[in-house]
């Protein structure tokens, strides 16, 4: 049986070495064949704080669907 899981989910500390990260993602993707598709590729701000910080403005943190999971 082989199984296949193309979709992926990189979490990183903070917002300055997640755009580092995604600006070096492809090059290294490239090497073995792969690229991201931009239109289904998203940087989103998750955590405790940032989802207090949002809750005081009366909005609520992005969720997303990941397998079989919904992250916050």
């Amino acid at each position: 049986m082989a199984k296949y899981c193309d979709d992926m989910v990189f979490v990183l500390e903070n917002e300055k070495d997640a755009k580092r990260f995604y600006g070096v993602l492809p090059k290294r993707l490239n090497k073995y064949g792969l690229n991201i598709n931009k239109a289904k590729s998203q940087m989103i701000k998750s955590g405790r704080d940032h989802a207090a910080n949002l809750a005081k403005q009366g909005k609520k943190i992005i969720s997303y669907n990941f397998l079989v999971f919904t992250c916050y």
